[in-house]
């Protein structure tokens, strides 16, 4: 059960290698694990990952150290399942600067002609960008102009 899961403590070590130098291996299917929780329809599980675990932080981290583009695809999946969430979730993340990182390598991506990364990368721009409906004020927020190329 998730509770189980939540209480076992196996996240926080799921997490932890993404931290460090462990071999590429090992942060694979840590975040390939991790990614596939954050898909989670439990709300209490999501809510752990994002506060208690910091997952998204943890992704943006890997991210920024890792050059294994399907290590990047884990990660990026990972944080569109964050940013799919709710609204504070998105904008949380867009004030982190993933928006922004995944904007300026997605055109990297598709020159490397990582077709599935580049996919998985307009997912999580798309999950950064919609608007749900239920605050009017959500999209305001976030911080900066998403779109600076637009009127």
């Amino acid at each position: 059960s998730f509770k189980q899961i939540i209480e076992s403590g196996v996240v926080s070590h799921l997490l932890d290698f993404f931290q460090f130098d462990a071999p590429e291996k090992l942060q694979f299917e840590a975040a390939w694990a991790v990614t596939n929780l954050c898909s989670s329809s439990n709300s209490d599980l999501i809510r752990f990952l994002y506060k208690q675990c910091k997952a998204m932080y943890a992704f943006r981290h890997l991210l920024n150290t890792t050059s294994n583009l399907e290590i990047m695809e884990h990660a990026i999946c990972g944080l569109g399942n964050l940013a799919g969430e709710c609204q504070q979730y998105r904008n949380e993340l867009i004030r982190m600067g993933v928006f922004d990182y995944l904007l300026n390598h997605v055109e990297k991506f598709w020159s490397l002609k990582q077709y599935a990364l580049t996919r998985i990368t307009v997912w999580c721009i798309s999950n950064l960008v919609r608007y749900d409906g239920h605050d009017s004020t959500a999209h305001a927020s976030a911080d900066g102009d998403l779109c600076p190329w637009t009127d």
